[in-house]
C-alpha cells in the first residue's frame, strides 16, 4: 500500500529543508570564501538532515522504521542533489555567470518534483 503523502507538508518541509541550504550555501560562499559549485553540495549536508527529520515525520507519516527509511531517502536525496548541481552548474555555464542564488532556488524547486514522487512511492512506503 502506497503513503499517504500530503502535499502541504511536503511543501513546508520542502520549503524549510531549501532554506537550511540556501542558507548554508550563502554561508559558504558569502562568508567562507567557497566556490559556489563546491558550496552547493556542501550545503545539501544540513539540508539532508532538515528534510528527512521533517518528511519522516510529517510529509509522509512513515510507519517504516526511520532506520527503514533513512537509506532509501539519503539515495532520493543524493539522486536529487546529482541533478541539481547538474542543471545549477550548466545553467550557471549557460546565463554566463559564477554565482546566482536565484537560480539555484529555481533549479531546488524543480527537483523538488522528483523527490517527492520518489519519497512517496519509494523512500517512505510502507
Amino acid at each position: 500500500m502506497a503513503v499517504r503523502a500530503s502535499l502541504p507538508a511536503f511543501l513546508a518541509v520542502g520549503a524549510t529543508a531549501a532554506a537550511v541550504h540556501l542558507g548554508a550555501m550563502w554561508l559558504a560562499v558569502a562568508i567562507c570564501g567557497l566556490p559556489p559549485a563546491w558550496a552547493n553540495p556542501l550545503a545539501f549536508l544540513p539540508a539532508f538532515a532538515a528534510s528527512f527529520t521533517g518528511h519522516c515525520r510529517y510529509t509522509y507519516g512513515s510507519t517504516r522504521r526511520w532506520r527503514a527509511s533513512l537509506p532509501r531517502w539519503l539515495a532520493t536525496s543524493l539522486a536529487g542533489l546529482m541533478l541539481n548541481q547538474l542543471l545549477y552548474v550548466a545553467a550557471l555555464a549557460h546565463v554566463g555567470v559564477q554565482y546566482y542564488l536565484p537560480l539555484q532556488a529555481l533549479v531546488t524547486v524543480l527537483v523538488a518534483a522528483m523527490t517527492f514522487m520518489a519519497g512517496k512511492c519509494w523512500a517512505f512506503a510502507r
